[in-house]
């Protein structure tokens, strides 16, 4: 059984605590909205992407390749937790450019503002 080293650098992390609703980049509630929807994105991205790299290597190890993992065919519970997980991805990711339509600004209301008339 392999021994664990604790000087060996790692790769998890506390989840990063913010408050993204009350993030201000710009005058205009819909460009805010942009940004925090970008700058979440980015995270949840590069935060998948290393999990991804550290599972693999770890599989490596333990001699499971990649075709077994291509293969691979979900179970019904599976699928269904696996749609909850994603509705909560799209909360946390496009979460902020539905509240954007709720804001008041000098431009009027939100994402609505940013819709030419006529």
């Amino acid at each position: 059984m392999p021994t664990k080293d604790n000087n060996r650098e790692n790769h998890t992390t506390d989840s990063l605590a913010y408050e993204v609703e009350r993030a201000v980049f710009f005058d205009h509630p819909a460009m805010d909205a942009l940004v925090t929807s970008f700058v979440a994105m980015g995270s949840e991205v590069w935060s998948a992407q290393r999990r991804i790299k550290v599972l693999e290597s770890v599989l490596k190890e333990q001699g499971v390749s990649l075709d077994k993992i291509n293969q691979y065919q979900p179970t019904d519970e599976e699928v269904t937790a696996w749609r909850t997980e994603r509705d909560q991805f799209i909360r946390r990711v496009y979460g902020s450019l539905e509240q954007s339509g709720k804001a008041q600004t000098k431009y009027g209301p939100g994402m609505d503002s940013l819709r030419q008339e006529g």
